[in-house]
């Protein structure tokens, strides 16, 4: 199967493979010293902007956001570890219309979207339910639904698959 990923920050360069980047951060650090234990193969750039790298002025939603990234890490570990772990891949559309979609939505319309090749499993879930609102059991319920593969049965509900690719993974033709 094919999948399409906007590279919204200029990075992408066609027939290269996008690689997990080592822990290269020198020892003696407790916190360097959990991280290397935690994930010893390294980051992807997602895992690398929400585990390991500190933040510039980091703002509320950057904190919530970080807090959803680990909490899913969390339930990812203790309930579906055969699924890809999020910091150490990169997140795709299934089709180049929902990539365009996608763009239109979080990046800007220079963005160029590539096709991505890869040979491990994928999984897909909805970035839609994934958010820090409702009760704590509702969040916790919504967390396994993504890992589950599933989603909400609620009405009004608008599902936004997102397809999560361990690295690595190589960028092919450049489609839009």
């Amino acid at each position: 199967m094919k999948y399409f990923s906007v590279d919204r920050r200029g990075v992408y360069v066609e027939g290269e493979s996008i690689v997990l980047a080592s822990n290269a951060d020198r020892p003696g650090n407790e916190i360097v010293a959990h991280i290397r234990a935690m994930y010893p193969a390294g980051f992807s750039r997602h895992g690398a902007q929400f585990f390991r790298d500190p933040w510039l002025n980091p703002t509320p939603q950057d904190y919530q956001s970080g807090v959803l990234e680990l909490l899913l890490e969390a339930i990812r570990k203790a309930h579906y570890p055969t699924k890809p772990c999020r910091y150490q891949s990169m997140f795709a559309c299934d089709s180049a219309e929902a990539a365009v979609q996608f763009r239109a939505q979080h990046g800007k319309p220079a963005d160029p979207i590539h096709e991505l090749h890869l040979q491990a499993e994928v999984h897909r879930g909805d970035m839609a339910i994934y958010t820090l609102t409702g009760t704590f059991a509702s969040i916790d319920h919504r967390l396994h639904l993504y890992w589950q593969g599933k989603t909400l049965d609620v009405p009004g509900h608008q599902t936004k698959w997102e397809f999560v690719l361990p690295l690595p993974v190589r960028v092919g033709e450049k489609i839009a």
